[in-house]
């Protein structure tokens, strides 16, 4: 299949030059180039991508939360929902 290729001067310089020093034509080293890097897919290289790492930081309760009455939202609610559930009957 013949096709028009628009290629950036870094690309087309790099594949002249290892069809240069492989004895290859262009159109080779294109189309190998090409077929290497559709069967390797969508994966980065091994080793280029580093892991994300969370520090943990120690960061204590924010002003005004009590932690002795943290659960009391939970008392309230519960309580009222079971009163209003109760004359709803």
């Amino acid at each position: 299949m013949r096709t028009t290729l628009t290629l950036e001067d870094d690309l087309a310089e790099a594949l002249n030059r290892n069809a240069r020093l492989t004895g290859r034509s262009f159109k080779a080293v294109l189309n190998e180039t090409i077929r290497r890097g559709l069967a390797h897919g969508d994966k980065p290289a091994e080793g280029t991508i580093q892991p994300f790492v969370v520090e943990p930081q120690a960061c204590g309760l924010m002003a005004g939360i009590d932690p002795l009455r943290s659960t009391s939202w939970w008392i309230r609610w519960s309580w009222r929902a079971s009163a209003q559930a109760d004359t709803q009957g």
